[in-house]
């Protein structure tokens, strides 16, 4: 419940009526902590598919070559920076104990965010 309300105060989620509906559920991290997860399954059947370029793998290596350090980090805030569409959000709607939320932007698990996040990385 804390996990939810966190997102609402921070902004990625807010309430919503709406008669779509996407179950969720929590999974742990390595850390211990929650990651909210969407189901997305039934809203992608109806998704027209972005087929999207991955990024080009030179690019990728020349940005790190020569590093003596690399990191690890968690990519879910990339997602959280792209907004949705204000006329899309209501289609991300899922139901807790706090009502029925949506979600404000971009998350793993549509058919299109991998697309949409890759399009817009740069190294």
């Amino acid at each position: 419940m804390e996990l939810i309300r966190e997102r609402i105060r921070t902004g990625l989620s807010e309430q919503y009526t709406s008669s779509y509906i996407s179950p969720v559920f929590c999974v742990a991290k390595s850390n211990g902590k929650l990651r909210l997860l969407h189901d997305f399954q039934e809203l992608n059947k109806l998704t027209i598919k972005d087929a999207g370029l991955p990024p080009d793998s030179e690019e990728f290596v020349d940005a790190f070559s020569g590093r003596a350090l690399y990191g690890l980090g968690d990519i879910i805030g990339g997602y959280y920076e792209r907004k949705l569409d204000i006329s899309t959000r209501p289609l991300t709607n899922f139901t807790c104990p706090l009502g029925i939320l949506q979600l404000r932007g971009l998350t793993q698990g549509e058919t299109n965010s991998f697309a949409v996040y890759q399009a817009h990385m740069t190294f």
